[in-house]
């Protein structure tokens, strides 16, 4: 989990070009929130928020991780990460896959359901290096309900994260 992390807060935040005001918050999610239905808890979300120097307003994008370790990668492991989109902006599998190893026989598929499903896949080829994770697919943005994120979002964040977050949207933070 620590090196997800730590690829969430590194390489992949700096992916996002968010602007030297922009707010990035990652959060370990997979235990918590309601363990009701299924695939309710990805293992973790981050948030990103900035404000406009010309638009009104702000953009804040959710995103859900779920990790599946070398024998996870599948369909349902897809599926999973598609369900949790019913909470978040953009959905992401990111599966642990080291090289020449006899899972990457459904890398192909699990790509192409990845594509399908408008879900991010992320490669972790070697969870001790820096650059050992790799975007294979870009995810779609959901049409999820503002309100299901704003639930979500509350029963996940800390007090700190809700108000820093809050901070950026009303513009003072």
């Amino acid at each position: 989990m620590q090196p997800l992390r730590a690829y969430l807060e590194g390489a992949f935040r700096r992916g996002l070009d968010l602007p030297a005001d922009g707010i990035v918050t990652v959060q370990d999610t997979s235990a918590m929130g309601s363990a009701k239905g299924r695939w309710t808890r990805p293992d973790f979300i981050l948030i990103s928020a900035m404000r406009f120097k010309f638009l009104p307003g702000a953009q804040v994008d959710v995103h859900s991780f779920e990790l599946k370790t070398e024998s996870g990668g599948s369909v349902p492991a897809v599926h999973e990460a598609l369900a949790q989109t019913r909470f978040t902006h953009f959905g992401h599998l990111v599966w642990h896959l080291p090289e020449r190893s006899k899972a990457e026989a459904r890398l192909a598929e699990i790509e192409d359901q990845c594509e399908e499903h408008g879900i991010g896949l992320i490669r972790m080829r070697d969870p001790s290096s820096d650059g050992g994770c790799e975007i294979l697919v870009d995810p779609a943005r959901k049409k999820t309900l503002p309100a299901a994120i704003e639930g979500f979002l509350e029963a996940r964040l800390t007090s700190e994260q809700k108000e820093r977050l809050a901070g950026v949207v009303r513009g003072s933070g």
